[in-house]
């Protein structure tokens, strides 16, 4: 969970900053492109500081000290974002509310280089010969590959998709085809999933022979079809085996190498077992739809307080969202591996080896627990007592069946609200398609059919169709004449407006620069456009410092 959870993080972080943005209210205290990445220095800071205290025999400071470092990726890109202004600094605008385009590389490349940096630091840390630390290092930058590529693969399609214009338009500003968009993406990338990670991590076909045949019979027991089952190399770093994939072509069954080198045969069918039960028990589904279902209601929610103008009760109500949902999804993991452990004690009838599996993995640390598991000497207390009671380990079995309902409902009721809302929308959206593209007669048409309390999106598409030519060049340069001219404020504001929707280059920054203007805070609004190039920059920077 480490690298995803750095990588959702960043993405978070980012978002965030994205919504202060919009609202107008933030800024970055020392904006600078340049100073962002002296922050490549803050692992290795905090690396020395934990090998001076485990040096001291200060191993609990220690401890604390690698949990900073291994944190230290997302934690110093929150302050390239918040205190030194990345990517605003170095882009003339964020790639804001519209589909994403290549722009999003520029923007995560500090992030990926923060989190290499961490890793690195972290192997150093850890010391051992340099052939261990190249080992350690390799393995966590390979998992962390894996927790980027489908965030990159979905950018580099989005990129694509931005160039073709109406496809471009029809999926930033309808928010059903957007949505379907979405989707359709991820659908596509989950299919996909076994296969990338197989491609990001280093694995090899599992060797023929009697442990594959074992596997083989606890399969056929389960009536469970891999696609294929492979050993993960490692380095002999971690002791683990899970399955990707869903359908029996696909199913992808890894087993690390140190978990190989550490069980015996029975051992190891009991480990697959387990494996299998995750499977069959629809534990994934059940992560997923909870998971889907309370991302859907945050973001409802919260895009509610932000159109509200709510930014400080938004942001602490998005982040009661995130720590609920640590609290409950952990809750269900660790029950999750309670019953994966069940079917594993029934598929393959041999307690002695699951236990002795489970001793194994844990090492020298059976009472401890974790976020999505109970600690070894807790889970071999519920198999030996499910072992000789059914009814106990049925109860858990019906928690967690009703915690399956409880999900689908979650889910459902988040999609209905999703759906709601882009239907809602949706003449609106169709008006600001049209808008974005150019069609002023066709948007002001769909405007007025609008039940809405302002004429603003016709009034829009009225001040387009005035300039006589539908092309964004022109909305570029009747808004820097506006602009240079000192004609009236909200008419240089609308034609920003017109400008941010069409993708003329520097609209949505000048739109928010003229908006902190109208509101009487004209040095925020300098700052908004310091790191501002091309043609609008300077003309919009003197009308700032002249004022109105």
């Amino acid at each position: 969970m480490g690298p995803i959870l750095a990588v959702v993080i960043a993405i978070a972080l980012y978002g965030l900053a994205q919504m202060l943005e919009e609202s107008r209210s933030w800024s970055a205290p020392l904006p600078s492109a340049w100073a962002t990445f002296v922050l490549l220095l803050l692992p290795y800071a905090l690396a020395h500081l934990m090998r001076r205290r485990a040096l001291r025999g200060r191993f609990a400071r220690a401890r604390r000290w690698a949990l900073l470092v291994d944190h230290s990726g997302w934690l110093a890109y929150g302050a390239a974002i918040f205190v030194f202004g990345w990517p605003g600094v170095l882009l003339d605008e964020w790639n804001s509310g519209g589909l994403p385009d290549a722009r999003l590389f520029v923007v995560f490349a500090p992030f990926v280089l923060f989190q290499t940096a961490a890793i690195h630091a972290s192997a150093w840390a850890h010391g051992g010969t340099a052939r261990t630390r190249r080992h350690l290092f390799l393995f966590q930058f390979r998992m962390f590959i894996a927790s980027v590529l489908p965030l990159a693969v979905f950018v580099g399609a989005s990129a694509l998709v931005s160039h073709v214009e109406w496809l471009r338009v029809q999926v930033e500003h309808v928010g059903l085809s957007g949505a379907v968009f979405t989707v359709g993406f991820v659908a596509f990338v989950l299919r996909l999933f076994p296969t990338l990670l197989s491609w990001a991590w280093d694995t090899a076909p599992f060797p023929v022979g009697p442990r594959l045949e074992a596997l083989g019979v606890i399969a056929a027991r389960a009536q469970f079809t891999p696609g294929s089952i492979r050993v993960w190399r490692t380095g002999d770093l971690m002791a683990n085996a899970t399955i990707l994939g869903a359908g029996a072509r696909r199913r992808v069954v890894l087993f690390s190498d140190q978990l190989l080198s550490m069980l015996n045969v029975r051992e190891l069918c009991a480990v697959y077992a387990h494996e299998i039960g995750h499977a069959k028990r629809g534990h994934v589904g059940l992560f997923l739809t909870f998971s889907v279902g309370w991302v859907l209601i945050a973001d409802v929610a919260l895009q509610a307080l932000f159109k509200g103008g709510e930014v400080t009760l938004a942001v602490a109500i998005g982040a009661g969202f995130v720590a609920l949902w640590v609290l409950f999804f952990g809750w269900i993991s660790r029950r999750a591996e309670l019953d994966a452990d069940l079917f594993a004690l029934e598929t393959s009838q041999d307690l002695g080896a699951l236990v002795s599996a489970l001793e194994r993995v844990c090492g020298d640390q059976p009472t401890r627990g974790g976020w999505r598991h109970f600690s070894v000497r807790r889970r071999i207390e519920f198999l030996a007592r499910a072992a000789s009671d059914a009814e106990f380990a049925q109860r858990l079995r019906g928690r967690l069946a009703i915690v399956g309902r409880c999900a689908v409902l979650i889910c459902a009721l988040g999609i209905g609200l999703e759906f709601f809302g882009l239907v809602r929308d949706f003449p609106e959206d169709r008006a600001r398609a049209s808008l974005a593209s150019g069609q002023y007669e066709r948007a002001a048409k769909l405007a007025a059919k609008l039940d809405a309390d302002d004429d603003r999106l016709r009034e829009l598409a009225a001040l387009g169709a005035s300039l006589g030519d539908n092309s964004r060049e022109a909305v570029g340069r009747a808004l820097k004449s506006a602009i240079k001219e000192g004609a009236n404020l909200d008419r240089a504001l609308d034609l920003a407006r017109v400008g941010s929707l069409r993708g003329t280059k520097g609209a949505s920054r000048a739109a928010s620069a003229m908006s902190l203007m109208l509101g009487g805070d004209a040095a925020l609004a300098l700052r908004k456009v310091s790191g501002m190039k091309g043609p609008l920059a300077s003309v919009l920077k003197e009308r700032i410092e002249r004022g109105h």
